[in-house]
């Protein structure tokens, strides 16, 4: 065992450090991790000993279960000072890294705890180092501030934050060659060691750098003309675009322990109206979190030198009374108030003359007092005032900066790092750890992350600090499901801001009670909500809601929206159930009205403004989602599938199959009895999506129960709507003598009762379509042009433009190929301004087939892949199977017999998958494609060739659709 003086070394540094008593087990893990208990605490004891009798160990107190070694040592005045914010003090204790040059060969455990004091005490000095050039670079002594942050950059070759502030305090002491070469080296060391490039603010010093004149006067582009005097060296004159004449003054302006990432824009937004239009009182207003007070500090850096007296920086979080504002500015200035005069009065005589610019930081909860901030502007004519808030001042002449979150990818597919939070979040996962990278998985991660907190700076750097246990698609899900789950403990951060709750908790405590009551009501809403809604649903009036939007709690669109951030609405969600009467009610509130919006809109969805009436419903499309699931939840059967009638038309016009299917047959499981009209026209609705998704097993008894239910009611066309669903699905089902039955019962009730057109209308379509299946095509046209005439005069645009373009396939079988155009482009007209998208998909099959029709093969193509890809998108595998039709005489009319064989197989297996009969006709045109293609080749390669067409799942029948045509 070596027991010299390295191994006494050793243990005297780790109890110094921990300055406080240490048990002996701990010290064993530590120090002989592999040898058995017994030989550890042997060595131990003999370790002990011989520290004893060392003389610079005296003190050593050394108990049964434990050691404790209290010594004064630079270590100690190191970390005294940093707590007491003594950054010179700090750097004056600092020795270097800890037990620097310590040979290889202590413990592993002595190595990690090493590794990870090392790490953190020079994390300390650089902060120190960073807080000391900040204070030099205020005094304009740029000289000693590049020196103090030459040492940084050479201890560690990428800190940002310190290469910024070197080359901004180097070019203002004229060192212009040596502050390139430094950002030269550090763009090497990042490309190399991070793959990354330098922050756009970096690069833009850099530039500016670059620009400037050398001590003949000449830049690295130009020459100065001759007889143009260089500026004096250490004068300040930098930076191109922003020349500093003579050194800036800067107070209280702390050294920030990372680097400006982004907001470009709204740096030199900021910079302009301080500097250039001459704004006296800019107000950064935004949500806590957002990322205000950082970018006040780098506006209030650059805007400096438009004043004599440079500008002062005055933190305000810490100031909890509105009377104590004028000394929070005061001791920021350094002012010393004579005995008889007040601080206010002080203040003034101070900025009177002065050309001064205030940073005031967190103003927001001392608004009672601002009115100090007129004043003081109005004192000192030379001054302005940039303040940060979460909350507008109020006053006449105050410019509102809106601050929100940075601009962040909505999906994975596009280059993250031309993103400012992507930037921040990568910046700050590599400081938690510097050998972090991230892949696709990881890319869709930091993408979900950016979504979920809107580029909330606060938000992702809280994100980052859990990279080193979670990767981020993980701390995503754990954000996803909880508030708590983005936390740090950084003693270096206001308690404010340890937290999404904490930020969140500061929010709510500036609030009123009428606030705090309408900020936890309008989370129930979903993707915001109109100001009639917000009244409605949570009581509250618009004074009340404005005021919310003033603290930056709400936002409002140009649309007239009420809004917020996710995770503001989701923590106003666990405020509201803390009351569970009052969520209860206000959910109950928003269902109700959601669901007489729902029943307002729904006849204008086949009303003159079809369109207008569903971008209504698309607007609070997540709204009425939420207003169905309380409906579920609450079990009220009733009201909640009267807003899934009401919406059926709307899913059905926008493509929203799927959703409308599980809605009502969630609605539908719950307990009865409902009212018969309600229940009756629900059932046929299911019906229609179980048919549409090829479910005829379930389709059948929801349209027959329907009828059953709606020929109890006293009006003779209650059941004709779907009995005209039911005739379709018996004619798909090859029964067509059964759908003749229950279109000549729907016929006859239109007959009788005072229907009026429009049910007309709909029986005589499916009659049409009737026809069409029988090949009957005289009879189907006859139908289709009576179902036109009937849609008009209904006003019915919808079935109007279905008839038409059903009247131009009988156009095209007539040989009428422009005839034929002409109708489907009327018809698509109509369905692109409804927003139809299954008549979107049908009109481009259409087209195809007059395109085939004329010889005009690569049109056709083209058209029937359309059609192809938007009955995919639209998850209609009937859709599907009737595009693999047209597909087979397209292949015939290619004579690629190996082709028409396939899709041949395809048509007839999908079909028959879906339990769907073809029509006599397309039964007829397939045997002869197939008996032309088969005589073209061998009996076996047709056979094989049919085969695996009929192979083909639906999703392999949409791709071969795509490859034929690419």
């Amino acid at each position: 065992m070596d027991l010299p003086l390295r191994q006494s070394l050793l243990l005297g540094t780790y109890l110094a450090h921990r300055d406080d008593w240490v048990g002996r087990d701990e010290l064993l893990t530590l120090f002989w991790p592999d040898e058995a208990e017994s030989t550890a605490r042997h060595n131990l004891s003999q370790l002990v000993y011989h520290c004893r009798r060392q003389p610079w160990f005296e003190g050593l107190e050394v108990e049964r279960t434990r050691l404790r070694w209290q010594v004064v040592s630079d270590l100690q005045r190191f970390r005294a000072a940093i707590g007491a914010g003594a950054w010179s003090d700090a750097l004056a204790s600092y020795g270097g890294p800890l037990l620097d040059g310590l040979p290889a060969g202590a413990a592993p455990p002595f190595e990690a705890w090493l590794d990870g004091e090392r790490e953190t005490l020079q994390a300390a000095w650089r902060g120190a180092t960073l807080q000391v050039a900040a204070a030099l670079e205020s005094e304009g002594r740029a000289a000693e501030a590049t020196a103090r942050l030459q040492a940084v950059i050479e201890r560690d070759p990428l800190a940002e934050d310190a290469l910024q502030a070197y080359l901004r305090c180097a070019a203002s002491a004229g060192q212009r060659a040596a502050a390139l070469r430094a950002f030269d080296t550090f763009r090497t060391a990042l490309r190399d060691e991070l793959d990354l490039a330098p922050l756009e603010a970096t690069s833009v010093l850099a530039e500016a750098l670059r620009s400037v004149r050398d001590a003949d006067g000449s830049t690295d582009a130009t020459r100065a003309a001759p007889g143009t005097a260089p500026p004096a060296p250490g004068t300040g004159a930098h930076l191109g675009i922003e020349p500093i004449p003579t050194p800036i003054v800067l107070r209280g302006f702390a050294a920030p322990i990372t680097p400006f990432v982004g907001r470009a824009a709204e740096l030199e937004a900021v910079d302009e109206l301080l500097t250039e239009r001459g704004e006296r009182l800019v107000t950064l207003v935004g949500p806590g979190g957002v990322g205000k007070t950082r970018l006040a500090i780098e506006a209030g850096r650059r805007a400096a030198r438009a004043f004599t007296d440079g500008a002062v920086f005055v933190p305000l979080a810490d100031v909890d009374d509105p009377t104590y504002l004028a000394r929070a500015i005061g001791d920021a200035l350094a002012l010393e108030p004579a005995t008889d005069e007040s601080d206010e009065e002080a203040l003034m005589g101070a900025l009177a003359s002065r050309s001064l610019l205030l940073v005031l930081d967190n103003l927001e909860h001392l608004l009672d007092g601002a009115g100090l901030v007129a004043e003081v502007l109005a004192a000192s004519p030379g001054s302005s005032a940039l303040v940060t808030s979460q909350a507008p001042l109020g006053f006449q002449g105050e410019v509102q900066f809106e601050v929100a979150g940075m601009r962040y990818p909505k999906a994975p597919d596009v280059p993250l790092e031309g993103f400012d939070a992507v930037a921040l979040f990568l910046r700050s996962a590599r400081r938690t750890d510097p050998r972090f990278t991230f892949d696709r998985a990881d890319a869709e991660g930091i993408v979900r992350l950016c979504v979920l907190l809107e580029g909330l700076p606060l938000g992702l750097e809280l994100a980052a600090a859990w990279v080193h246990l979670l990767r981020p698609a993980e701390v995503a899900d754990a954000l996803a499901s909880s508030l708590e789950a983005l936390a740090a403990d950084r003693s270096d951060v206001p308690a404010r801001h340890r937290s999404l709750r904490a930020m969140l908790d500061h929010a709510w405590s500036l609030l009123g009670d009428d606030e705090r009551a309408a900020l936890a009501a309008v989370a129930v809403f979903h993707s915001g909500c109109t100001r009639e809604a917000a009244e409605a649903v949570t009581g509250a009036s618009l004074r009340t809601l404005l005021a919310l939007v003033t603290k930056s709690l709400l936002r409002r669109t140009a649309s007239g929206r009420f809004e917020s951030l996710d995770v503001v609405r989701r923590y106003g969600l666990e405020r509201l159930g803390e009351d569970p009467a009052r969520r209860a009610a206000v959910l109950d509130a928003h269902a109700e009205h959601f669901t007489d919006l729902g029943l307002r809109v729904a006849p204008e969805l086949v009303g003159s403004a079809p369109v207008d009436a569903a971008n209504r419903l698309a607007a609070e499309h997540d709204n009425l989602r939420a207003a169905l699931d309380h409906a579920v939840a609450s079990g009220d059967a009733e009201r909640g599938l009267r807003l899934a009638n009401a919406l059926f038309q709307y899913w059905w016009l926008r493509g929203h199959y799927r959703e409308g299917r599980s809605r009502l047959d969630a609605l539908l499981r719950l307990e009865r009895p409902l009212p018969d009209d309600v229940y009756a026209e629900a059932l046929g609705n299911a019906g229609s999506f179980a048919f549409l998704f090829d479910d005829l097993g379930a389709a059948r008894p929801h349209y027959e129960a329907s009828i059953a239910i709606a020929r109890r009611s006293s009006d003779p066309v209650a059941p004709v709507a779907t009995l005209t669903r039911l005739a379709n699905l018996l004619t798909k089902l090859g029964d067509t003598d059964g759908a003749q039955h229950a279109l000549e019962d729907a016929l006859a009730r239109v007959q009788a009762g005072d229907a009026g057109a429009k049910h007309a209308a709909q029986v005589l379509n499916h009659l049409a379509g009737l026809a069409k299946h029988r090949g009957d095509a005289e009879s189907a046209e006859r139908w289709n042009r009576a179902c036109f005439q009937a849609a008009k005069d209904a006003g019915d645009e919808f079935m109007a433009a279905s008839a038409q373009a059903n009247l131009g396939e009988s156009a095209m079988l007539r040989g009428d190929l422009d005839e034929a155009r002409s109708l489907h482009t009327e018809a698509r007209a109509i369905f692109e301004r409804l927003d139809f998208r299954v008549g979107l998909a049908i009109n481009a099959q259409h087209f195809g087939d007059v395109a085939l029709a004329a010889g005009d093969l690569a049109a056709a193509g083209a058209d029937l892949e359309l059609a192809m890809a938007r009955f995919a998108d639209l998850d209609d595998r009937l859709g599907v199977a009737e595009v693999a039709v047209s597909l087979v005489d397209l292949a015939v009319a290619r004579a690629d017999w190996p082709a028409a064989l396939r899709w041949i197989g395809a048509v007839r297996a999908q079909h028959d998958r879906l339990g769907i009969a073809l029509s006599v006709g397309v039964r007829k045109t397939l045997d002869g494609h197939e008996a032309t293609a088969g005589a073209h080749l061998r009996p076996a390669e047709a056979d094989a060739m049919l085969a695996e067409g009929a192979s083909w799942t639906v999703e392999e029948t949409v791709s071969r659709a795509a490859a034929d045509e690419g």
